[in-house]
């Protein structure tokens, strides 16, 4: 069941000393969320949950090397979030 509405992206900037996997498992912790992994890698970490009765999709990307990491968290129709992401500049 979807109960927030539409499509949405929204993306997050956070300073950690974290790399994506130490960062996204901080917060998987703090969304109180059950992760389904789809892709890791060094630097990068993308995974699907249910939060607040909503599929979202969340890509982490963070080095641990210049304290920064960003997250983008999208939920609807990822083929065409996924096209808007892809035209945003980090």
């Amino acid at each position: 069941m979807d109960r927030t509405g539409g499509d949405f992206v929204s993306i997050a900037y956070y300073q950690t000393p974290l790399n994506a996997r130490a960062f996204a498992e901080q917060l998987v912790k703090g969304m109180k969320v059950e992760p389904k992994y789809n892709d890791q890698e060094d630097g990068r970490v993308d995974f699907d949950a249910e939060l607040n009765g909503s599929q979202v999709n969340v890509t982490i990307t963070a080095g641990g090397t210049d304290g920064e990491a960003q997250v983008a968290v999208a939920k609807g129709d990822f083929a065409m979030l996924e096209k808007i992401l892809d035209s945003v500049s980090f």
